[in-house]
């Protein structure tokens, strides 16, 4: 008789398995699968309700910054017309584009602020001089009509077609130069014919003429100390067009 030896181990338990036939597993996989895209389609659908939603309307319009002279009626026209949708749906680089567009307006940033406001942030040209009667040199470089007659305190310039940043660049030199004797400019003008002319605001005319024009003026500053100093009296008018000297005319002469 052929006896096989047998080893005896500890008694381990039997492990219960659950069979499932193979047709029930591809089963609930296919359905997960299928209901993926339902599901999309439906988060997207609530949210398109969402941003359409009545509740979500825009109520409020918050303009901010220092304006002066950018014309408040056009700003409200533009603002009325080009904000359109829900909080969610407004077109904000459209209407900040429509903003830029109005004149004075350097800068313009719109943002939404939960739940129902926009806020429209602007920042103006700052303007440089009068040009002219009736326009306004900004520090953008641009020519902007003034609407408001309460501009103060700044120069008044004057010149040909497309020379207002060679008036202003001029205004700058001889600005620092007549501070150091405690002048201002007043009006600056560059005539049909290239010469130069500025008057103080106190009302003295300076005559530069065509070419080196800030060392003739650089020669004045020098000289006007003296001039004050020897004669009492205000001074009307200085012409450095000379090679070689400066005529001075006195107001009582």
């Amino acid at each position: 008789m052929l006896i096989r030896r047998v080893r005896v181990g500890r008694n381990r338990r039997a492990k219960s398995v659950h069979w499932q036939p193979r047709w029930s597993l591809w089963f609930y996989r296919g359905l997960q699968f299928s209901l993926l895209p339902l599901v999309a389609l439906g988060s997207i659908a609530l949210i398109g309700h969402i941003k359409h939603s009545e509740y979500f309307t825009v109520h409020s319009v918050k303009v901010m910054g220092d304006i002066g002279q950018v014309d408040q009626a056009q700003l409200q026209s533009t603002i009325v017309g080009t904000v359109h949708g829900t909080f969610f749906t407004v077109d904000i680089a459209r209407c900040q584009q429509a903003i830029t567009e109005l004149a004075w307006v350097k800068e313009v940033n719109v943002r939404r602020v939960w739940p129902d406001t926009l806020v429209v942030r602007i920042t103006e040209n700052q303007p440089l001089a009068h040009w002219g009667k009736n326009k306004i040199l900004v520090d953008s470089g641009e020519l902007l009509p003034n609407y408001s007659s309460e501009l103060v305190g700044v120069p008044v310039f004057t010149g040909p077609t497309n020379s207002s940043g060679r008036v202003y660049a001029m205004y700058q030199k001889l600005s620092s130069q007549l501070a150091s004797i405690q002048l201002q400019v007043g009006d600056l003008a560059l005539t049909p014919r290239g010469e130069w002319q500025l008057t103080t605001s106190a009302g003295m005319v300076v005559k530069l003429g065509h070419d080196h024009v800030v060392r003739r003026l650089e020669r004045f500053t020098e000289l006007y100390p003296t001039l004050v100093e020897e004669r009492s009296g205000v001074i009307s008018e200085v012409d450095l067009r000379y090679r070689n000297g400066v005529a001075v005319r006195w107001v009582d002469e």
